[in-house]
């Protein structure tokens, strides 16, 4: 049964917006191209700077004495990647960038007292200054919309700002922008009447995910150093997957973050799958940074056991011939990850059923709340409540729990099973096809993201780790699933990642070039290019040791899931991942 409502598309904000709507997104355009008119347009120069982890930002800041104006310039540099990467891809909501210069100023001049005096303690006082956030907009920040693209939410300015970006501010972290998310936050894909659909950082051929994919655009492309997202079935891992950057999902309880007064969404009543908080980075050290300040995932950047100590359980079910190789590859080098076991069926015998079971949960409850939100707005295509969902009974709402539970069980005892210890960790796909894809097969793949669902329906914690691997190695791996598409396929992919894998076989696989790569690109092209909406950037590629000129292939994700209890070894088993990929050949 639909929803009766109409169905539109937008590359654009509508152009049937009431008057308080559009006034809303005029504004935030104006904002953009007034602060790119004072600011400049981003150089080189710029991107070197932010383009660094967190840490190291830091550090340049404390040991230059001999800057005044150390942390301005730096929010300076940061806030005209951000108008570069709004012109480019439409992923603002809000853009606060005088508050932020001047809040900048402000450290400044203490750090200039304190260094007078010899003394370092504001960095004692403040860990996090140096940091430059950026938040989806679904969570509410102090005197800004919390609008979740809805036209209906454009006055709804909340009074106080959620805990997390509170904690962050008080430790001396700068917000600079809030960022796009879908029409009542309930779509794989970031795409509203009123703010348009987002664009990838890699082009309009690829598609940049959701629902925090307003983030996403924004890291990616140099804007913030770290993004504030939410996550109920991928919506931090699969557009970092999609954008090669590192997302963490944190399980759902970690630390305050109430619905209401936190953060909105669009099924307001779904304690299952549970929305959870997430970040986003392009370095995996910022995220330990910020968490081991917070005291989240174990509260120390040292885990309590080392990675040897975990047990890990690999499944390749679901993946991309190429997440299959590294899957298998990180498997293999036992050595460095521990105790490690080939699971290749944990997700059981129908995957299907853990959809299945996301979507029973997720569209039983809030779904009349979700249409009221929306209003008179036309809906997205990708919308769930094109299709309203059969509101369960409590009868047949225990039942689908109970379905659960089994799932679940079935689950833990793979990851134990024949008489050995159960599995700390899980190494498995993330995005079924490791990373940047073109919208057409994105459109085709609707069971890539199972992996994603699974974990949220279980509630554990979660990171999406882009790998290091060498093209060579990548290529070799590529002609390998040319020539063996039968033997991998055979028994242990569904048949829907077969059939798109050899859809993008015949088309081509994803190749990025010069123009398509977001750190590649030359400044003054970036000024030619946005004055026409185009593409902006240039500067270093850093964790993706991106090639400056010429071809590429994309990046790789994979994701490490951990079991409760065991939050600890994530962060340090990812940075392990990363190491061995780096050393392959």
């Amino acid at each position: 049964m639909t929803s009766g409502k109409p169905v539109k598309s937008f590359k654009n904000p509508s152009g049937d917006l009431a008057d308080s709507p559009s006034s809303h997104v005029k504004a935030l355009l104006d904002n953009v191209m007034a602060a790119k008119k004072q600011l400049g347009t981003a150089s080189s120069d710029d991107y070197a700077l932010i383009d660094r982890p967190f840490s190291a930002i830091q550090s340049s800041v404390q040991d230059n004495k001999a800057a005044p104006h150390a942390l301005e310039d730096l929010v300076k540099a940061y806030a005209r990647a951000t108008v570069a990467a709004s012109l480019a891809t439409h992923c603002l909501t809000a853009f606060p960038w005088q508050r932020a210069i001047e809040a900048a100023q402000r450290y400044d001049v203490q750090l200039k007292e304190q260094k007078s005096k010899g003394d370092d303690d504001l960095f004692r006082q403040l860990p996090l200054l140096g940091l430059v956030f950026s938040v989806k907009d679904c969570i509410n920040v102090e005197g800004h919309a919390t609008t979740i693209g809805c036209s209906s939410r454009v006055d709804a300015v909340p009074a106080s700002s959620a805990w997390i970006v509170q904690q962050l501010e008080d430790k001396g972290a700068i917000m600079i922008a809030k960022t796009a998310c879908p029409q009542a936050m309930v779509s794989n894909v970031t795409h509203s009447p009123l703010w348009g659909k987002v664009r990838s950082p890699f082009g309009e051929r690829y598609e940049v995910g959701g629902s925090s994919g307003g983030e996403a655009a924004l890291v990616a492309m140099g804007g913030s150093a770290l993004g504030l997202g939410t996550d109920m079935g991928g919506s931090v891992r699969q557009p970092a997957s999609l954008t090669e950057l590192f997302g963490l999902k944190f399980a759902s309880d970690t630390f305050q973050f109430d619905q209401g007064k936190d953060f909105v969404t669009g099924l307001p009543d779904t304690p299952i799958p549970a929305t959870a908080p997430g970040f986003l980075a392009r370095h995996l050290s910022t995220i330990q940074d910020v968490c081991a300040t917070l005291t989240l995932l174990g509260g120390t950047l040292e885990a309590k056991q080392s990675p040897e100590d975990g047990r890990l359980a690999v499944s390749t079910y679901e993946a991309s011939p190429e997440v299959t190789s590294a899957l298998d590859r990180l498997a293999s080098d036992s050595d460095g990850l521990g105790k490690v076991t080939a699971v290749p069926d944990l997700l059981g015998d129908g995957d299907a059923w853990w959809a299945e079971i996301w979507m029973r949960h997720a569209g039983s409850r809030g779904f009349q709340a979700g249409l009221d939100m929306i209003g008179d707005d036309p809906l997205i295509p990708e919308s769930m409540f094109n299709t309203r969902p059969k509101v369960l009974s409590q009868h047949e709402y225990s039942e689908a729990q109970k379905d659960l539970e089994a799932l679940i069980k079935g689950l833990e005892g793979k990851m134990g099973g024949e008489g050995r210890a159960s599995s700390d960790l899980i190494l498995c796909p993330s995005f079924s096809y490791g990373g940047p894809i073109s919208s057409k097969s994105f459109q085709a793949a609707q069971k890539a993201e199972i992996w994603l669902q699974a974990i949220n329906l279980l509630d554990w914690p979660s990171i999406s780790i882009p790998l290091p691997v060498r093209d060579e190695l990548r290529q070799t791996w590529r002609e390998q699933s040319e020539a063996d598409n039968e033997g991998w396929s055979k028994g242990r992919q569904g048949q829907e990642v077969v059939e798109v894998w050899q859809t993008m076989q015949q088309e081509g696989l994803p190749v990025l070039n010069g123009q398509d790569d977001v750190w590649s690109r030359k400044a003054d092209e970036s000024a030619a290019a946005d004055e026409t909406g185009g593409a902006e950037q240039s500067g270093q590629g850093g964790a993706k040791r991106r090639k400056v000129d010429g071809e590429r292939l994309p990046v790789l994700s994979v994701q490490l899931v951990a079991r409760p209890g065991k939050e600890a070894l994530l962060l340090p088993v990812a940075q392990r991942i990363i190491d061995l990929a780096q050393r392959w050949r």
